[in-house]
């Protein structure tokens, strides 16, 4: 059997799952991808912040990353050169990385190129049909298919129930851990003076993890910054008020530049599974060979191991041949 002409269905327009879609049309199959938001991304989201657009996530590529996209095909991929520093202000270095431009999502969205994406679809159950092919029913009782195979690229917790009929990959996945994340992103009228020659601070605070300029990486414009909450504040607060969730981070940025700052348009967001805090290390296909699943907690965390993932279960998938 082979892939080409196949119907396949992949659940999740993250970077793992539109990665596994480009490799899979690449190869001959029929495409077509599902995802609750309106457009693609997933934990790569950038949203309209005014006139500009910010990311949601972390999207900076390490240089084995970005080249390893590169070698897929012309991605729109730019080199980042910024000045790290830690929470304190203590210790500054000038480093490189690789950021997705104009936005995070433009590299999800040229992945998908020429393959059908439908967006603000929340898949709720797969059900078997003839011949071991897949019907999809979405949460408002439409059904979507046959599919000869389905690819779950959605975070674990969310794979948990659309896993009923491999329950070797919903054992896998319900065994994963994920950690929350709050961010907040800040369109200011003026740089802070104290981070005039700094770009992006990670380390030890009591409520931050990240600060990053996003406004600095190729192709941004405006003075726009992402605060991104540690991820145990962030599951401690996981259900408490976004505007006071809101406060709070921008309270800590204010104590952190020492000086008032002007805002003039945020956004608060949560991130219920932003982080992988314990992996089961996932097959990426049940028994049959018409179920698999991709996402960075099947090989580890992050971009590289989502990365992995599609990689992976591409491999598994030609094996089944």
């Amino acid at each position: 059997m082979m892939l080409s002409g196949e119907r396949i269905a992949v659940i999740g327009a993250g970077v793992a799952g539109c990665m596994v879609a480009r490799n899979l049309a690449d190869k001959g199959a029929r495409l077509e991808v599902f995802d609750k938001s309106r457009g693609t991304g997933g934990r790569l989201a950038a949203s309209r912040l005014g006139d500009v657009s910010a990311d949601l996530g972390a999207d900076v590529f390490d240089e084995s990353t970005a080249m390893r996209l590169m070698r897929v095909e012309s991605l729109p991929l730019q080199l980042w050169s910024h000045t790290r520093a830690d929470l304190q202000l203590q210790s500054r270095t000038r480093a490189d990385a690789w950021v997705s431009a104009p936005r995070a999502s433009a590299l999800t969205r040229q992945l998908l190129d020429g393959i059908p994406l439908h967006g603000q679809t929340r898949i709720t159950e797969l059900k078997p049909a003839e011949q071991d092919c897949w019907w999809l029913q979405d949460e408002s009782g439409r059904y979507w298919g046959p599919y000869n195979r389905v690819i779950i690229a959605v975070p674990a917790p969310q794979a948990v129930p659309l896993l009923a009929g491999a329950p070797d990959l919903q054992s896998a996945a319900a065994a994963v851990r994920m950690s929350s994340a709050w961010v907040l992103l800040l369109a200011l009228s003026q740089r802070p003076r104290v981070l005039q020659a700094v770009d992006l601070l990670e380390g030890e605070h009591s409520v931050l993890s990240r600060v990053c300029r996003d406004s600095g990486k190729p192709g941004r414009s405006g003075e726009v910054w992402q605060l991104r909450a540690r991820a145990d504040w962030s599951d401690r607060h996981v259900d408490a008020n976004p505007e006071y969730v809101a406060q709070q981070l921008l309270d800590a940025f204010v104590d952190l530049v020492e000086e008032p700052v002007q805002v003039a348009r945020h956004r608060i967001h949560r991130w219920l599974y932003a982080d992988v805090a314990t992996s089961s290390g996932s097959p990426p296909l049940c028994g049959t060979g018409r179920l698999g699943v991709c996402g960075d907690w099947v090989c580890g965390q992050g971009l590289s191991a989502a990365m992995q993932s599609a990689d992976l279960l591409t491999r598994a998938l030609e094996a089944d041949q």
